[in-house]
């Protein structure tokens, strides 16, 4: 009972604190009831780390009618979903949030050069989530480079955007044991380096640093929203996967557990509603280590945890919405 009123209570303080910025929201949330679960698993350096997150969600492109991107609906709904998770399920100590027009780049570049490296340690692990569209450009001889269009982005304009190098140099800036960034954008896969991970990783290996990159599908393709996963596909099947039902016999989610789930329902979902293009979410090392990040979900109270991971979200309505 306490845990649900305590939930309600945060998810309502949420609200308030950004319903005075309807066009965009920026803001900080402290979780007072942070979860150290993590630490205690795994002992030693992270008994006391902390758990830091950045969610960045643009729907609102205000440009579409000057030659920008298309209204996307559903980047809003994903980047709520993901506060709530980190606040109240995942238990992380801070959650940075920007949406839309206050997403803009010298925002974005000052809390990932300046604020974050401040903020985050060599005990702590930090989480950066991005929804939105994506771009990307082709050099002479065939390369492509990978984009994030902000509100105010025009297409093929992409000075003013958000890069793929831009990730990587702010992953660069970190003292984090582990950071794990997730792109829930079309396109995504341009980043780092393509790594085979074990799926029963050990505590011992879990522990150890790690730099990864989840992107909700490849370079070559697009990704899939609608009223059926309350947004995106691929965010809602990290937040099941991260909430327990990727649990590993170990009773925690590891990132290579959690991709394997995300995949299985992707293709499950994608077949459900006779989606026939691609969608393959992926994981690239941004640098070298020998670490997964992981979540250590709450077991529902009188679940053991083989039950808890067999109960399935209720599906709302077959309709989809292909997100470009």
């Amino acid at each position: 009972m306490k845990r649900t009123v305590f939930r309600s209570l945060l998810i309502v303080s949420f609200v308030v604190a950004i319903a005075t910025g309807a066009a965009g929201r920026e803001g900080v949330f402290p979780n007072p009831r942070a979860d150290r679960t993590w630490g205690r698993t795994v002992g030693g350096i992270f008994t006391s780390g902390k758990s830091i997150a950045v969610v960045i969600g643009i729907g609102n492109y205000i440009g579409a009618r000057a030659g920008g991107y298309p209204a996307l609906p559903t980047a809003k709904r994903d980047a709520d979903k993901m506060v709530d998770f980190r606040l109240n399920d995942a238990g992380f100590d801070t959650v940075y949030l920007l949406t839309d027009e206050d997403a803009t780049k010298s925002k974005i570049d000052k809390l990932m050069t300046d604020l974050i490296p401040n903020v985050v340690t060599e005990r702590d692990r930090f989480l950066f989530y991005w929804s939105g569209h994506g771009d990307q450009r082709f050099s002479g001889d065939g390369r492509a480079f990978g984009f994030l269009p902000l509100a105010h982005s025009k297409s093929k304009e992409f000075s003013g955007m958000v890069s793929m190098q831009d990730l990587e140099r702010w992953d660069r800036y970190l003292d984090a044991r582990q950071a794990l960034f997730v792109l829930d954008a079309c396109l995504s896969g341009l980043a780092g380096y393509q790594t085979k991970a074990p799926l029963n990783a050990r505590l011992e290996q879990l522990s150890l640093p790690a730099r990864h990159l989840i992107t909700a599908g490849t370079k070559d393709e697009i990704v899939i929203s609608g009223d059926r996963w309350g947004g995106s596909l691929f965010t809602d099947s990290f937040i099941l996967g991260a909430k327990g039902q990727a649990r590993s016999p170990s009773g925690i989610v590891s990132l290579p557990v959690l991709l394997d789930f995300i995949q299985e329902r992707v293709l499950r979902e994608r077949q459900l509603v006779n989606w026939s293009k691609s969608l393959t979410p992926q994981i690239q090392s941004l640098q070298h280590g020998e670490g997964y990040f992981f979540f250590t979900p709450v077991v529902p109270v009188g679940l053991p945890p083989s039950a808890a991971n067999r109960q399935m979200p209720e599906q709302k309505g077959p309709s989809t919405t292909i997100v470009p």
